[in-house]
């Protein structure tokens, strides 16, 4: 073997060595990450819980409420959820379509009106869902509720995504 071929080998060697090593360093990353996510997902879900928790105790409900109240919950959150994984699935399809060579219109138009529909079916869900959770409350605790709902839409308006957004575009 001569020598330009020995040392073409020795780079190769290296290259691959130092590959291996950033895949390593890569995956562990991502591991620490997913470890991460996970534990914020489970502080977040015992934060949700432990507000829904207070908003039953201000709202002093009784135990049929409270079991009705967690059963709205429940079944919205899982409802919620599935909406939510489905207008993902056909973002990702769309924002896939902008990488493709086809230039017909016909197929982003169907995903975007599908992406509509399930947006829209997510704000009657919710609507529906606080209507329910009013409808629970005795008249005495709908006035509390109505108060609380006020105070978090206004807390959105003003804090929500697009405010946030809309400070980092000036």
């Amino acid at each position: 073997m001569n020598k330009g071929c020995q040392i073409c080998w020795w780079v190769l060697g290296v290259f691959l060595i130092a590959n291996i090593g950033f895949l390593g360093i890569w995956f562990s990353k991502n591991a620490d990450e997913l470890r991460g996510s996970r534990q914020d997902t489970e502080t977040s879900i015992k934060k949700k819980n432990a507000r829904h928790c207070k908003i039953m105790e201000k709202l002093d409900l009784d135990e049929g409420q409270k079991k009705a109240f967690v059963q709205e919950k429940s079944s919205f959150g899982k409802t919620i959820g599935a909406l939510h994984q489905e207008m993902d699935s056909l973002k990702y399809e769309l924002g896939g379509l902008i990488f493709s060579d086809f230039t017909d219109s016909v197929k982003p138009n169907e995903l975007i009106d599908q992406i509509v529909s399930k947006q829209r079916a997510m704000e009657l869900l919710s609507y529906q869902h606080f209507k329910t959770l009013r409808t629970i409350c005795r008249p005495e605790q709908q006035a509390e509720f109505d108060k609380m709902f006020k105070k978090v839409m206004r807390r959105m308006r003003h804090h929500g995504h697009r405010a946030k957004s809309v400070k980092g575009n000036h």
